[in-house]
């Protein structure tokens, strides 16, 4: 089987799968495993897809920003260079390997060097904790940074400081000679307060590395069967029990539904996943409960299926992500006045619900017609704010 490199001097935001791609001989391939990536609670079963680095290119030419991967899956690629549109600025791979590659490091920084770009933009995962490289761009962004700007798309460990050595600590010191980061996915209110200015969110988005595709189109919101819903699994939900009770306890007829989906597996079956899609096309609202971290990929999942989120969000529940939501405009902690605010719906905690459904009803067409014009908007500030950071 033949890969191809895609091109990514379009200047188009059409899906990854839709751009035109053409064959290029000169610069290595690299291929995922058939592996779908499974929940973070069962790492022991987690395979790292990227299975060797590639160098697409050592030249750097004078207009182009090189970019330098290092991840697991290709999702912060998708969500950064294809949903950001960083191709317009001319963001061109350099370098593509697995996450902690303390070889494919050295290298890129190595084509730094020898290149002297003004900007640089790295792609860097450490969602499981793990972090054995640290050290190495702590000293590369040091060394680096007189003639290049280091712009860090770093995707924050899931479980703030509890799991592996990407603590708080090592990563501030890692980036305290990048020029600024992007707090890929999870927003670490420690680093933000540091200093707002360099530490920025920037989005999840759907999963599009598990085959979702965006629908075509969207029933209105007055036409949905549902009030709201919410489905997923125990293991990873621990509020599931809590919403459940909630609704068992209810007295009025209200159709909220709240389904479990049994212990989360790595590769759902088709069913579920369609009874999923069916409930995210069919509600009003979905809740959004907190998985191992309370965003996730739900949250642009309801949105690109015209469903209202709904959130919870207040100081002291989720630890240093506590301030998360500050990524749609719900700021509990450090604010971004630059992120227009979503139209959700936005509890303190559970026990609110039930106070809140007749203002939901009351709301939900109203927030429903502008939920997709807000995320046009909001997807465009974060295009905007990579702009200025790079000018």
């Amino acid at each position: 089987m033949k890969f191809y490199e895609v091109l990514v001097l379009l200047g188009t935001s059409v899906p990854v799968a839709a751009l035109i791609i053409a064959p290029n001989e000169r610069q290595a391939s690299f291929s995922l495993d058939d592996e779908a990536e499974p929940n973070w609670s069962m790492d022991s079963v987690y395979v790292n897809a990227r299975r060797e680095l590639r160098v697409l290119t050592n030249v750097i030419p004078n207009d182009v920003i090189p970019a330098f991967a290092f991840e697991s899956r290709g999702h912060m690629e998708s969500m950064v260079v294809d949903w950001g549109r960083l191709h317009d600025y001319n963001v061109t791979l350099a370098v593509r390997g697995r996450k902690n590659d303390k070889h494919g490091l050295a290298r890129a920084f190595q084509i730094i060097e020898e290149n002297k770009p003004r900007v640089a933009v790295w792609l860097l995962e450490f969602k499981d904790g793990n972090a054995h490289t640290l050290g190495d761009l702590a000293e590369g962004f040091l060394r680096t940074k007189t003639h290049t700007r280091n712009i860090v798309f770093h995707w924050s460990p899931e479980f703030c400081d509890y799991k592996g050595l990407a603590t708080f600590d090592r990563i501030s010191h890692a980036y305290e000679h990048a020029a600024s980061v992007f707090q890929f996915a999870y927003q670490d209110e420690r680093l933000a307060s540091l200093d707002s200015g360099k530490f920025k969110p920037w989005p999840l988005g759907p999963a599009w590395w598990k085959g979702w595709v965006t629908p075509s189109s969207r029933q209105p919101t007055t036409a949905r069967e549902h009030f709201a819903s919410f489905r997923g699994a125990r293991n990873t939900h621990r509020e599931l029990a809590e919403v459940q009770g909630l609704v068992s306890n209810w007295t009025k007829p209200i159709d909220l539904l709240v389904e479990d989906s049994g212990k989360c597996i790595p590769h759902p079956g088709s069913g579920d996943i369609d009874r999923y899609r069916e409930l995210l096309e069919t509600s009003k609202y979905v809740l959004n409960l907190a998985g191992n971290n309370p965003n996730c990929y739900r949250v642009a999942e309801s949105i690109e299926s015209g469903a209202i989120p709904v959130t919870v969000t207040r100081k002291g529940l989720y630890g240093c992500y506590d301030n998360w939501a500050a990524l749609y405009g719900h700021a509990t902690g450090t604010a971004y006045p630059w992120i227009p605010k979503a139209p959700f719906e936005v509890l303190q905690s559970w026990d609110q619900l039930p106070s809140r459904f007749e203002s939901m009803l009351s709301y939900a067409e109203e927030r429903g017609s502008v939920l997709q014009s807000w995320y046009k908007q909001w997807r465009q500030s974060f295009i905007d704010e990579f702009a200025s950071t790079i000018s």
